[in-house]
């Protein structure tokens, strides 16, 4: 679920790769063989443009309210690709000053305040020694937040998933604390487990998966 919260850190992206745009990927295997073109894949270094791509991305603003949208976002890693597809963001948003000298951090206080994220599909390949090791794919995504309070709504596989918590935006550290209370797919799903899957899956310089707490860092994104 939580890397559909990679859409709000791919906002930072450095315009570094606006000059060669990736084109849109038909599938997880495009993303592999553009990620190659836009030198994403090798080691691993602390800027985000070594990372992300992003195809057809739109942010506007207008009559108080943000709307975002991303086509698609891929993500790729020696070993690991994510391809994230049609996802949107909606916020109350004012054009003041504090916008003017921080939108990001403006963008994500309003998100946490009272926003909605929207992911259609999120496929992840992880290949080990050149084999398919693991493949996954997550539908419907669909991300409420409310002072701070956050529920979650998602697709996997045949199971439907519903996750209670809570995030927060702290402008001074640059970080994003989401504290997950509550996962369940019809019953109770241990958190332990959850978070297993949750430290494979977001194991980026950037962030820190310690039970309750996922911990996104945005200093690495400005580099």
């Amino acid at each position: 679920m939580f890397r559909a919260l990679i859409l709000i850190l791919a906002m930072a992206v450095p315009a570094a790769a606006a000059d060669f745009p990736p084109p849109r990927a038909k599938n997880l295997r495009d993303v592999q063989a553009i990620s190659r073109y836009l030198h994403l894949n090798g080691e691993a270094g602390p800027a985000a443009g070594e990372r992300f791509a992003l195809v057809g991305v739109s942010v506007s603003q207008q009559s108080g309210k943000l709307q975002g949208k991303f086509e698609q976002i891929q993500v790729s890693r020696p070993g690991k690709t994510t391809l994230i597809r049609d996802t949107t963001l909606s916020a109350p948003l004012q054009s003041d000053a504090s916008f003017s000298n921080n939108p990001m951090g403006s963008i994500l206080a309003a998100l946490v305040e009272e926003g909605e994220i929207r992911v259609k599909k999120i496929e992840t390949q992880s290949v080990s020694s050149g084999l398919l090791d693991e493949s996954t794919e997550v539908k419907d995504v669909v991300v409420r937040l409310s002072g701070g309070a956050m529920v979650c709504s998602l697709k996997y596989g045949f199971i439907r998933a519903r996750v209670s918590g809570t995030i927060a935006y702290a402008p001074q550290a640059r970080t994003l604390v989401i504290t997950l209370t509550s996962v369940s797919a019809g019953v109770p799903i241990g958190l332990d487990r959850v978070f297993d899957g949750l430290e494979d899956s977001l194991d980026f310089d950037w962030s820190v998966v310690e039970r309750p707490r996922i911990t996104i860092g945005f200093d690495e994104m400005f580099r």
